[in-house]
């Protein structure tokens, strides 16, 4: 297990905010790498989504931010039932994945975790500006 330094150094100033954010919501827990690796292609990729739709004001980053502190939220409650609270696994991280896909098809409402989880219902409804 290992602490998310090195994973979180990005090159955009949109996804450095966004890891540090992560980072800190983590807090103490340990990550595997390749919990570490998923949660920053999640990041790198819901940067990308924010900047390539100009949705990069502070609202916007607000709601990333929300979005991102639920489902790093939802792997820290997943981690507990998998027996082992004190670090994030890659189960852990599929297993928040799910519930949150789960929730937003219960829901159904495309933008519950908008930029991080593109898909073609989200771009009709918040699409580029």
């Amino acid at each position: 297990m290992k602490k998310l330094d090195s994973l979180f150094i990005f090159n955009g100033k949109l996804q450095s905010q966004l890891g540090q954010f992560a980072k800190e919501t983590i807090g103490p827990l340990a990550t595997d790498p390749a919990c570490g690796l998923a949660l920053r292609a999640m990041i790198i990729a819901g940067a990308e989504r924010m900047e390539t739709e100009g949705c990069v004001a502070s609202r916007d980053l607000a709601i990333a931010r929300s979005n991102l502190r639920r489902f790093i939220n939802e792997m820290k409650v997943e981690a507990v039932f998998l027996g082992h609270p004190e670090w994030l696994d890659y189960d852990s991280f599929h297993a928040a994945e799910r519930n949150i896909e789960q929730l937003q098809h219960a829901t159904l409402n495309p933008l519950t975790f908008w930029p991080f989880w593109p898909d073609e219902s989200v771009e009709r409804v918040h699409g580029p500006n």
